[in-house]
């Protein structure tokens, strides 16, 4: 991918049916761990910008393609949720500290319970997981992760960004 190329953003016209039974797959946590995203990110930033990350980059691209085309024969969860695993490894070579023992860990005990695949949200180092598991897999999952406290009811919004207060409304 070149450094000048523009990013093209296209929608996805998934059924209401199939985003409903995807809702059903997602596992979301928290970590416990707050963390610094802009500690992680400068790292990756640096790798990226003296090329050392180029082949990581280039496969989590082939990877969202892969997943999109996925996505749109509104494929089963298993193989795309096997993608998120994919895009996950090579996500934590792009940088130290991404990941550490505490969230391979959660990571893998999330795994070897049946979740697909899974990642962590943001820069790394912390924050919330979010898992593609089984439906029926996610109590079992759940009690295998106590360190994870917080587990975040996942649904997918239809709306997009809306105001929600305004200045002069509401007694204010």
């Amino acid at each position: 991918l070149n450094k000048n190329e523009l990013w093209k953003i296209s929608k996805m016209n998934l059924s209401r049916d199939y985003l409903k039974e995807l809702e059903s797959y997602i596992l979301f946590g928290f970590s416990g761990i707050s963390r610094l995203a802009d500690k992680h990110a400068k790292r990756k930033i640096e790798n990226i910008n003296n090329n050392k990350t180029d082949q990581q980059l280039h496969r989590i691209l082939e990877i969202a393609k892969e997943a999109k085309s996925l996505f749109n024969k509104n494929e089963d969860f298993s193989k795309i949720g096997m993608l998120l695993n994919e895009s996950w490894i090579e996500k934590k070579r792009l940088a130290n500290g991404v990941s550490n023992d505490y969230i391979d860990e959660i990571y893998d005990v999330a795994i070897n319970n049946g979740a697909f695949g899974g990642k962590l949200m943001g820069a790394g180092g912390g924050g919330f997981f979010f898992f593609m598991a089984p439906p029926k897999l996610h109590n079992k999952i759940k009690k295998s992760l106590a360190k994870i406290k917080v587990w975040v009811p996942f649904k997918i919004d239809h709306e997009g960004t809306q105001i929600i207060f305004r200045n002069g409304q509401n007694g204010i």
